[in-house]
């Protein structure tokens, strides 16, 4: 007997000054944003995953009041990914998450491991973003490691920024890895 998968809707939260990057990012998702704080009209389903997207070093009291307006929110399946911070860091933020007693929440540091998080929670990548990734090379997360931003990179690949945007979202022709 074969069962239907429940799909889940995405939703990634980032502050103001984020959010260009975590769209970039969570793009193959094409999942819903917000910023922090949040509406606290807006409603989400019970198949609603939330990304916590922590791109900057945050100060805790930052981190503290942006998840006392995601449980304000009813936010409840939480994935928090601080991607480029420290293990001391990453302690304090799992801390403040198990304050707040979110019913369902876990850590990411790097994007392999978000991926993972995200396709166990059946979140699926956008049929679009779809592709072949066993042969892929992770310019994204080759990026991100380094610290740089797509017109950092872009530049010095001596690339147009859009160039760049294409390959990350797997449009066009990549540079082999």
């Amino acid at each position: 007997m074969q069962t239907e998968i429940e799909t889940r809707e995405l939703v990634v939260w980032a502050p103001q000054e984020s959010l260009a990057e975590a769209k970039s990012l969570f793009a193959p998702y094409a999942p819903k944003f917000q910023t922090v704080p949040c509406n606290e009209m807006t409603a989400f389903a019970k198949a609603t995953v939330s990304v916590l997207y922590l791109s900057d070093p945050e100060q805790d009291s930052a981190v503290e009041n942006a998840l006392v307006a995601l449980r304000q929110c009813r936010v409840s399946k939480l994935l928090v990914y601080t991607p480029r911070h420290s293990s001391d860091f990453a302690f304090r933020v799992g801390t403040m998450v198990g304050r707040r007693k979110f019913a369902e929440a876990e850590w990411a540091f790097n994007w392999p491991h978000l991926r993972q998080l995200l396709k166990a929670r059946n979140i699926q990548t956008h049929a679009r973003h779809d592709r072949d990734e066993s042969n892929d090379f992770a310019l994204i997360e080759a990026r991100q490691r380094l610290g740089l931003s797509q017109e950092q990179l872009a530049k010095a690949l001596n690339v147009t920024t859009r160039t760049l945007q294409n390959w990350e979202s797997g449009r066009g022709n990549k540079p082999n890895g």
